[in-house]
């Protein structure tokens, strides 16, 4: 008769215990004070996109544009006209998701922090560019087909969809990080 060293019942064996460092939770719980803080300062925030804005919209044929506040402001013929940032349309809004995410990847073990911290700003990084055409295109709309033409023709449909491709890649470059970020450039299986 053999015997056989068979391995202990599943049941029996040791089960490591999943533990979560404090720097694992400190960086969870900055990722959520974070958003606070986007919100509490969300008026210096509209301003920032909106000088970032005008910026964009002076290097794209709206030489006059400036910032006012939240508000972009340039010519239209002879009267002054502009868009304003309101919190339903700014980067702060769209980048939640992507912090409350990361919080959890915090403390998750199985991300390394590096990766999801690198995540976080790809997929930010996305949505600021689109917000920022976005907005482009509906000032340029505006100065081409004037302020009431221009804005509605471009604010709803293009503008939602400037900002529904946004989110989109922005949730892609957060995947595609978290898959393949770590990975060798000969490691990777691009056929």
């Amino acid at each position: 008769m053999t015997t056989l060293n068979l391995p202990r019942p599943r049941s029996h064996r040791a089960v490591p215990e999943v533990t979560i460092g404090p720097v694992r939770i400190l960086l969870a719980i900055g990722a959520v004070l974070t958003i606070a803080a986007l919100i509490y300062w969300d008026e210096e925030l509209r301003h920032m996109e909106a000088c970032a804005s005008a910026w964009l919209a002076r290097r794209n044929g709206l030489t006059d544009a400036t910032c006012t506040g939240s508000t972009v402001l340039f010519m239209i013929g002879e009267f002054q006209s502009g868009v304003t940032i309101t919190l339903g349309c700014t980067v702060t809004f769209l980048a939640i998701p992507f912090l409350l995410a990361t919080s959890g990847l915090f403390v998750i073990h199985r991300v390394s922090l590096v990766k999801s911290f690198l995540a976080l700003v790809a997929a930010i990084a996305f949505i600021m560019v689109c917000n920022q055409l976005r907005l482009l295109s509906i000032e340029v709309a505006m100065r081409i087909w004037g302020a009431e033409d221009g804005y509605s023709a471009t604010h709803i449909l293009v503008g939602t969809l400037i900002s529904t491709l946004g989110v989109i890649g922005g949730g892609l470059a957060y995947l595609y990080v978290l898959l393949f970020g770590d990975k060798p450039q000969g490691a990777r299986n691009d056929g």
